[in-house]
């Protein structure tokens, strides 16, 4: 009650200073009289410090920039890189149906069918590289090494060839070559590829064990009587 009356007395005393003392006019500046300017006042949020990102927001800002400039393929290669098959193949597909002139993207999806031993999926997409491109590096031994594990010889074979003309010390694709003369029996072949691979890895005992057959065989085919 004692705070009320005096909050009403104050109020009182207010009003009553008011109707007392009215306001007085702003008198108009005399001539001559220097013009006064009222200084600004600044907004607080106008001289704030700049706010500082966080570590999300500039991780986020750094995954747009690289998406900007990463391009399908290369995206679809980490992807794969990493395992991620189906993540790879999503970003692949879509993007082939819009440039199905990309060689890259075609041998990223045969390295994923060879991923997945997927091994005729594989066939084709090499020889969808080679139609595109045929300087493409690799493109041929890929496709050899995919139709020779897929029981397609004759397509290995010519894909091999092709490869080994392109990088003649290429072990890999001697290897495979090697692989095939053995399974057509082919001799001379055989020895051509071990001479090479002799040279290029001599102390490969894998090798030195494919030459000792051939030896074996040769002799003994040179001891057994002919009919």
């Amino acid at each position: 009650g004692r705070v009320k009356q005096l909050r009403q007395a104050v109020a009182g005393r207010l009003q009553g200073l008011r109707r007392e003392r009215p306001a007085a006019p702003v008198p108009a500046p005399a001539a001559g009289a220097p013009r006064l300017t009222l200084r600004r006042i600044e907004d607080p949020r106008e001289t704030a410090a700049p706010r500082i990102e966080t570590t999300a927001e500039k991780l986020q800002a750094f995954v747009r920039k690289q998406r900007a400039t990463t391009s399908p393929v290369e995206e679809a290669q980490a992807a794969k890189t990493g395992g991620n098959f189906d993540r790879a193949e999503d970003i692949l597909l879509p993007y082939i149906a819009k440039h199905p002139k990309n060689p890259m993207a075609y041998m990223v999806l045969g390295e994923i069918a060879v991923s997945r031993g997927n091994w005729d999926e594989a066939v084709e997409s090499f020889e969808q590289v080679i139609r595109l491109d045929q300087a493409a590096p690799g493109a041929f031994a890929k496709l050899g090494e995919a139709a020779l594990h897929g029981g397609h010889v004759t397509r290995a074979l010519e894909a091999l060839q092709r490869a080994h003309d392109a990088e003649p010390k290429d072990v890999s694709v001697l290897k495979n070559l090697l692989n095939i003369a053995q399974r057509m029996d082919n001799r001379v072949l055989q020895k051509s590829v071990i001479q090479q691979l002799l040279i290029l890895t001599p102390d490969d005992p894998e090798v030195h064990l494919a030459a000792e057959s051939l030896e074996a065989r040769e002799r003994e085919r040179e001891e057994t009587p002919t009919a």
